[in-house]
């Protein structure tokens, strides 16, 4: 599972996807996923696409207005045939009785859709495609799905997390050269040495005068934990000289941190150690470590890390954009 949800959308009324574009984006980002949306005119284009990542095909049965209302429809199957692709399509048509023939006929070519939805007129068309998105949706919640979800993304916030602070504390030559912002690395170090004993030597080896961030991340001993504090502290910093437009953006990041800790570190640690239980049919999650707390796996629980998930990650690109506008200038 990933944050993005592929549509590939075949309708020749651009004004139609138009309007519905912003509904559909709105609902998606609801159930914690990105729209990505792709519009063609003609289903004929269907042969340009690479089906691999595309979640849902949405078609209007037929698009050119001729009297045989299968047309469109069965260039449709013929061509997702012969890509061997699994996809889900939803059909739909200002047609009823149109409609419901067409699919009756098509029924013995759809061996390559992995679910059919079907809708006749315009009117309400965006509440079944989305009830029909979130359907299958749901079936991809279990366990191990989410798991590499929270897994994978945090690796990729913590790398950002990384990039960022990297372009917040430039390297020291000298004494002469460090700033406030290395007082902050130093400081974290410091207190690493006091809370951490038994790799108090290996802590040790590293010399406060000869701070480089991208060298203490690579060390065992520095921690996710001490990523998000010395990140915290930067912005923190970095807010203080900043205009009205970045200043606002940092003091919304810094607002999120608990929750990016908690994605970062707390669900993931109790994703990669934990115990499934079942309790009045609702799965929940039990922790090896008993300090670390339970987790319950339900509908709510995966909409809401998947929109967490997608907000620390817009939040920290558009960090990452404004730092290198920031550097170009």
């Amino acid at each position: 599972m990933r944050l993005d949800y592929n549509i590939l959308w075949f309708e020749d009324d651009e004004d139609f996807v138009a309007d519905l574009r912003p509904y559909f984006e709105e609902e998606l980002r609801n159930l914690g996923f990105r729209l990505h949306l792709q519009h063609e005119e003609d289903t004929k284009k269907l042969t340009s696409h690479d089906l691999s990542n595309i979640d849902l095909i949405l078609s209007d049965l037929n698009m050119d207005g001729s009297d045989d209302r299968d047309d469109s429809g069965k260039r449709l199957i013929e061509a997702i045939r012969k890509k061997g692709s699994l996809v889900e399509v939803f059909f739909y048509s200002a047609l009823p009785a149109e409609l419901s023939k067409a699919v009756e006929n098509l029924a013995h070519e759809m061996s390559f859709i992995q679910r059919l939805g079907v809708h006749a007129t315009r009117s309400g068309l965006e509440q079944n495609v989305i009830k029909f998105i979130a359907s299958s949706i749901h079936k991809l919640e279990d366990l191990n799905n989410m798991r590499g979800l929270v897994v994978a993304n945090a690796i990729e916030l913590e790398a950002d997390i990384v990039e960022i602070c990297s372009s917040l504390v430039p390297n020291p030559v000298s004494k002469s050269t460090h700033t406030e912002r290395h007082g902050i690395l130093a400081r974290r170090l410091e207190s690493k040495k006091k809370s951490a004993e038994k790799t108090c030597k290996l802590i040790g080896n590293s010399n406060c005068d000869e701070i480089c961030f991208n060298e203490l991340i690579n060390q065992r001993w520095w921690f996710t934990n001490d990523k998000l504090l010395v990140f915290k502290k930067l912005l923190e910093h970095q807010k203080k000289n900043s205009t009205a437009d970045m200043s606002a953006l940092i003091e919304k990041i810094i607002r999120n941190h608990s929750d990016l800790e908690k994605d970062l570190i707390h669900n993931r640690n109790i994703l990669a150690h934990v115990k499934v239980h079942l309790e009045n049919g609702t799965q929940i999650l039990k922790s090896i470590n008993t300090t670390a707390g339970d987790i319950t796996h339900d509908k709510e629980w995966c909409s809401g890390i998947r929109k967490r998930l997608l907000s620390h990650a817009d939040l920290l690109s558009e960090l990452k954009r404004k730092l290198e506008l920031i550097s170009i200038n």
